[in-house]
């Protein structure tokens, strides 16, 4: 049996989150408010758009980086979010990193 290697570092709570949105879909600007609202709880979260983004093809979508944050495979996700939105149809889709407020 290996060894448990034990590093310095926790789980991060930060202020920040992704959302996703088909391309094309919305248009967003740098400093927009915006309400999120948990689609099964209802619960409203409001935060500001920052600067980053990331837009991807849903053929070669970034696996690992869609798994940390919604915490399933890159197909389920897109399976969940075309149940909700045709536009997750087509190929792309963005990544927008939110501050909370």
């Amino acid at each position: 049996m290996k060894e448990i290697v034990t590093i310095y570092q926790g789980r991060p709570r930060p202020s920040y989150f992704y959302i996703i949105q088909p391309v094309p879909g919305l248009e967003f600007f740098v400093n927009q408010e915006i309400r999120c609202v948990h689609p099964r709880t209802m619960q409203e979260t409001f935060g500001t758009v920052t600067e980053f983004f990331w837009t991807f093809d849903w053929e070669e979508p970034p696996r690992g980086f869609l798994m940390g944050i919604f915490g399933v495979e890159p197909a389920l996700l897109r399976e969940v979010l075309l149940a909700t939105d045709p536009g997750y149809k087509d190929s792309w889709a963005r990544l927008i990193l939110i501050k909370e407020k």
